[in-house]
């Protein structure tokens, strides 16, 4: 039977499941799975930057990448502080090498992982290519991914956070300014109450001034001020919230990981054996 013969007989016939993949002439016109369309979508409403990891061949080199990456992801508040800007702030996305070619053509100098930066509009700023080693080292995770976001000299982050900086509602802006006080010497009632107002008002709105958030704790990285500290607790808190969603938005896309029970630090006080956590074990990518 010729192809116009069996066409016709379809055209008659009830929807066949799959029918596109086995007529292989007609692809359909988009591809992208969903979680790749949520990823885009995200980035977009957002305002984020998208950072695309392309996952290598082989099932050895996919594990050791999403362990790697997966022990990245923050876990407990004092191990949190030091990489939750770089989880909270971007989007990051783990798509197979021909997914890939959709963000970036031609071929990437050097060895390693070919990593691709997005604009939040999904157009490709930058690729180059990074050792796995990297992603076990967490100081060099830390520095190679916020150079490669923000550019060397941080001005790539800067641009996106002056634009969003231009529109910042005014109570966010005097949210800001009740989070950067001082605490007084007599801490009333009405001024802790103010405080987790102030807080929970930047939490909210994060996903449209991530960004900007970001940047500005990054500026003041190297001050002990107490914006800096309630930053982080900002940050913390939308993280967790953020995790228990299905997908978790603040972990990468296109990774498979099982949610642990997180171990209890004190088992011989016998209040707890084990409380639901955040420790996370990678099962694999959903793309290879």
């Amino acid at each position: 039977m010729d192809r116009r013969a069996f066409l016709s007989i379809v055209a008659g016939s009830p929807l066949i499941f799959g029918l596109r993949e086995l007529l292989a002439q007609d692809p359909a016109p988009d591809a992208a799975p969903d979680w790749l369309k949520a990823a885009l979508k995200r980035m977009k409403e957002t305002r984020r930057f998208g950072v695309v990891i392309v996952v290598p061949p082989g099932q050895e080199a996919q594990s050791r990448l999403g362990s790697a990456l997966v022990a990245r992801l923050p876990q407990t508040l004092g191990t949190a502080y030091e990489d939750l800007e770089i989880f909270v702030g971007n989007v990051f996305i783990c798509v197979s090498d021909e997914k890939a070619r959709k963000f970036h053509e031609g071929k990437v100098a050097g060895e390693g992982l070919l990593r691709i930066l997005l604009e939040p509009d999904g157009s490709k700023v930058v690729a180059d290519r990074v050792d796995v080693g990297v992603f076990e080292d967490p100081s060099k995770f830390r520095e190679s991914f916020r150079k490669f976001v923000g550019g060397d000299d941080g001005s790539r982050l800067r641009d996106v956070a002056r634009s969003i900086e231009k529109s910042l509602p005014e109570d966010i802006r005097k949210a800001i300014e009740v989070i950067s006080s001082p605490p007084r010497q007599v801490e009333t009632e009405a001024a802790s109450k103010d405080l987790r107002k102030a807080m929970d008002l930047v939490k909210g709105r994060m996903d449209s001034i991530a960004t900007w958030l970001v940047n500005l704790s990054l500026l003041k990285e190297n001050e002990k001020t107490f914006l800096k500290m309630r930053l982080n607790s900002i940050f913390w808190e939308y993280y967790l919230e953020q995790s228990t969603g299905d997908p978790a938005p603040c972990l990468p896309f296109g990774v498979k990981v099982e949610t642990l029970p997180e171990e209890d630090p004190c088992p011989p006080c016998g209040r707890m054996a084990a409380a639901p956590g955040k420790a996370r074990k990678f099962l694999s990518f959903f793309e290879k």
